[in-house]
């Protein structure tokens, strides 16, 4: 068999080790883990679901060796729960148009998408802390009678 459901963490330390040798293995296994999730969602077939299953499996290993970003694992869960609903194309260019504007603000899609702004900015009088007229005294503190 080519592989097992259990053994996937271990593919991940692999690509993880192998990565300080080879720098190239990172970016050619997240592409090749990315291209077959994108496969199995626009070519849905009883046959791969486990191996699409496998692979999601692999991603989050992957992610768990900080081998992949959190954004590429949002991005993929974002594409596993939106892709083929049918939005209209008006609608979904209007929504990337929203998002692209956002994160460049915000610093990325999944960021805050809007700043909290205030009905009224507090004038400096308020902002001044008033110094009180008395000094506070100390108080004696004693034990009690034992």
């Amino acid at each position: 068999r080519k592989g097992r459901y259990n053994s996937i963490s271990a593919v991940a330390s692999l690509i993880s080790s192998l990565k300080r040798t080879k720098p190239e293995i990172l970016s050619r296994a997240t592409d090749a883990v990315l291209e077959e999730l994108q496969y199995a969602i626009e070519n849905p077939s009883i046959r791969d679901q486990q191996r699409s299953i496998v692979y999601a499996k692999l991603l989050g290993e992957m992610h768990c060796q900080a081998l992949v970003s959190g954004s590429i694992i949002f991005d993929q869960l974002y594409n596993f729960v939106n892709f083929d609903h049918g939005i209209p194309e008006a609608l979904r260019e209007i929504s990337l148009n929203e998002q692209k504007v956002n994160s460049n603000i915000l610093g990325g899609p999944l960021a805050v998408t809007g700043t909290i702004q205030e009905d009224e900015e507090m004038e400096e009088e308020e902002l001044k802390i008033e110094p009180s007229e008395k000094e506070v005294e100390p108080v004696a503190v004693s034990k009690g009678q034992l």
